[in-house]
């Protein structure tokens, strides 16, 4: 049967950012790196092409955790339904149907008959695990915690600026390729506990280890 891939490009309008004047896209991309080497990007089907494009929400969930946990900003689990193909709102109803209510005819008349938007929320939190499993087993915590840090930060100031710069100087010092932000993170002897306040950082540090944490909201 023939597999057919899910390329990074063709997620990027689902995906929402939660930080503006960040490199938050590159987190996001290096992420979709690591689902493509578990396998999560491919699809034979319809229905599987149309979950690829949850997996893309979960990406953006795992952001926004992190931000809640990181800097104590809250989230809603709302999520933008994307309308068109390949997941449009039967789509949902569909997977919906499949992942979580089971095949009977009255799941499926249940299913058909709630808000997208709800739907798409169960689904998101529902294909957290996979998800979120594949990118830890890929990318190793303390990496990972560097990633989101970084993404959304750059470059701390007090790693780059030299004797008599500014802030303004620190434009050359922004993360403009996913390569750039991999070789920093891999480079960097800072972790989240000098980057963070301690309750933050251990928080995160929890969230990085155990993988979940209680659902808010």
């Amino acid at each position: 049967m023939e597999k057919n891939t899910v390329a990074f490009d063709d997620v990027c309008n689902v995906l929402q950012t939660s930080w503006s004047d960040s490199e938050e896209w590159l987190f996001y991309e290096i992420a979709w790196d690591a689902l493509e080497r578990s396998g999560l990007t491919t699809y034979t089907n319809e229905k599987t092409h149309a979950l690829i494009y949850v997996y893309a929400y979960v990406l953006q969930m795992i952001m926004e955790e992190f931000s809640f946990l990181a800097y104590d900003e809250t989230f809603s689990y709302e999520f933008e339904p994307w309308g068109d193909e390949p997941l449009s709102d039967a789509a949902v109803g569909w997977l919906y149907r499949d992942c979580l209510t089971g095949y009977s005819s009255e799941s499926v008349e249940l299913s058909f008959s709630q808000d997208v938007g709800e739907m798409l929320k169960e689904l998101v939190i529902e294909m957290r695990y996979p998800v979120t499993e594949a990118l830890f087993e890929q990318i190793n915590n303390e990496k990972l915690g560097n990633l989101l840090y970084f993404s959304v930060n750059g470059v701390p100031e007090t790693d780059v600026l030299q004797e008599g710069e500014t802030e303004d100087d620190l434009e050359g010092y922004r993360f403009k390729t996913k390569e750039d932000l991999l070789s920093y993170c891999d480079k960097t002897e800072l972790c989240l506990y000098d980057l963070l306040p301690e309750e933050n950082a251990a928080n995160v540090a929890d969230w990085l280890i155990y993988h979940t944490y209680e659902v808010y909201g």
